[in-house]
């Protein structure tokens, strides 16, 4: 019976996941993405509590759900590869976030939209790269996925900031 439970703690031990090579070299792209997830289901609460206009709203709404869903597939697919998702704002975003809570009415709802196009657009590039470049199977899989729904995004983004008169960077 000692036998068998030493073969039983090495088999578990041959193959428990281990991270690998490839996400290791992913783990910037994780990183990142996964506290650009977190910002964006931040920003868009913000928005559906704080927003005036009817557009900005419905737009937190459905962005909310999509970088709810984009954060739980990041979290999948990175914890298949081994690699680690983050977990919570930086003070730099929580900062941003803040900025924004400061303003009110219509001026909140053109930042808003100013900070949720820049936002997108910053996301959209990086799962680009990922798509293109990744190493790890999973992660490349699952940015390449996540594409026309990032591009869905960004154009809504860049509709509202353009209807709410914000400045375009």
């Amino acid at each position: 019976m000692k036998w068998f439970n030493c073969l039983l703690a090495s088999l578990l031990v041959t193959f428990a996941p281990y991270p690998s090579a490839s996400a290791a070299e992913d783990q910037p792209f994780v990183a990142s993405a996964s506290t650009r997830a977190i910002t964006h289901v931040a920003l868009a609460d913000l928005a559906s509590q704080r927003a005036v206009d009817d557009g900005a709203k419905a737009f937190a709404k459905k962005w909310r759900d999509d970088s709810t869903r984009l954060r739980d597939g990041l979290d999948n697919s990175a914890n298949a590869a081994g690699a680690e998702v983050a977990t919570a704002l930086t003070a730099n975003r929580q900062r941003m976030l803040d900025d924004l809570a400061a303003l009110e009415g219509p001026s909140f709802d053109a930042r808003f939209a100013q900070v949720a196009a820049t936002e997108i657009d910053q996301l959209l590039l990086s799962f680009r790269e990922a798509s293109q470049v990744g190493e790890d199977a999973r992660l490349k899989s699952f940015a390449e996925q996540s594409l026309p729904t990032l591009e869905q995004n960004l154009a809504a983004a860049n509709a509202l900031q353009a209807r709410l008169g914000a400045p375009i960077d």
